[in-house]
């Protein structure tokens, strides 16, 4: 067996809901000779003008920057996602690109997670924090898969436990700590030496993941994973399923969801569904009064009767949809 020694000397970290606060503290007790380079995610609206790295400069004592595209990855140094942009790592390089989104999030935690594990192996470090869902879990594992560290947020110093709480769930996590003790964790595995397994094997696996993030290259998808009966909610295409660490599914342009993920996005596609047709109801109800009372003009009772009883049965649904929906039909009190 071939073995390589290596110590770790790139930290990722994940967060979401309540990860301002979180990694403020992480940054501010970290030193200011600490050897390594740290990546940061944090689920931010796309439109958003996002302040982080001023905020979190204010606090650190190593340097803090938003991620540059393509500039080098140097040590002693925080970068940090910019809003609607995916933060990769690539060899020795920085990458922010507008790939497709990962669930439903750009930047996405898994999407650095796993670029940072198929090019540094063993000499990652990965780190999730609070946050709603399940981001950051498949990420984790394909951290741990390759050789590297992982540490979680003990869920119950959380704002959100959601996240943090998933990983344990599905990733034999090598740390669980508080908050407070995730800085010092960091300095104390700097220093610990880690080895490659068997150089036929990493390889075999490092492929995996790579093929996982990019199904599109993959000319034989089968090897890594199945065909659902589901469509993907951004662009339409056929899913595929994926099992480790947990169910999630992809399609070949790129769109990935954990299982809750995707039920949040169909969730929202019924909502919207549903609204068009309780307006195409409403304005069938009134088209169809209109007509009424153009036949009305003419002394045709019979298709008067008609309109109305169609008028009368559109508002009907467009109110049990609304019912659905939980608001009041037009007119009614709130």
């Amino acid at each position: 067996m071939t073995s390589t020694a290596h110590t770790p000397d790139i930290v990722v970290i994940g967060a979401s809901a309540g990860g301002v606060a979180a990694l403020q503290r992480i940054v501010k007790l970290l030193p200011s000779n600490l050897p390594i380079t740290v990546l940061i995610v944090l689920h931010v609206h796309p439109e958003s003008k996002s302040m982080l790295g001023q905020v979190l400069a204010r606090e650190s004592a190593l340097p803090v920057s938003t991620a540059a595209d393509g500039e080098p990855i140097k040590r002693g140094h925080i970068y940090v996602a910019p809003p609607n942009h995916h933060l990769t790592v690539e060899q020795e390089h920085v990458r922010v690109t507008l790939g497709p989104a990962q669930n439903r999030h750009r930047p996405s935690i898994d999407v650095l997670f796993r670029s940072a594990a198929t090019s540094f192996g063993p000499r990652v470090i990965g780190v999730v924090l609070t946050g709603f869902l399940s981001d950051g879990t498949a990420g984790l594992h394909a951290i741990k898969e390759l050789g590297g560290i992982s540490i979680v947020q003990d869920p119950a110093t959380a704002f959100i436990p959601s996240m943090p709480a998933n990983a344990l769930n599905h990733v034999d996590v090598d740390f669980t700590v508080p908050l407070e003790d995730i800085p010092a964790l960091i300095v104390q595995l700097t220093s610990r030496t880690a080895h490659d397994r068997e150089i036929d094997q990493e390889r075999a696996r490092v492929h995996h993941f790579e093929a996982e993030a990019d199904l599109g290259r993959v000319s034989d998808i089968a090897d890594v994973a199945k065909p659902s009966s589901y469509l993907c909610p951004d662009c339409g295409g056929g899913l595929w399923e994926l099992q480790a660490p947990t169910p999630r599914f992809r399609c070949r342009v790129g769109h990935g969801y954990t299982m809750d993920e995707l039920t949040k996005s169909q969730d929202e596609q019924v909502e919207v569904a549903l609204w068009a047709a309780a307006r195409s109801l409403e304005d069938r109800a009134e088209l169809s009064r209109r007509l009424a009372d153009q036949w009305r003009d003419r002394r045709a009772d019979d298709v008067v009767e008609h309109f109305l009883r169609r008028a009368e049965e559109s508002s009907r649904y467009a109110e049990v949809l609304r019912g659905l929906l939980g608001v009041p039909a037009p007119g009614e009190a709130p």
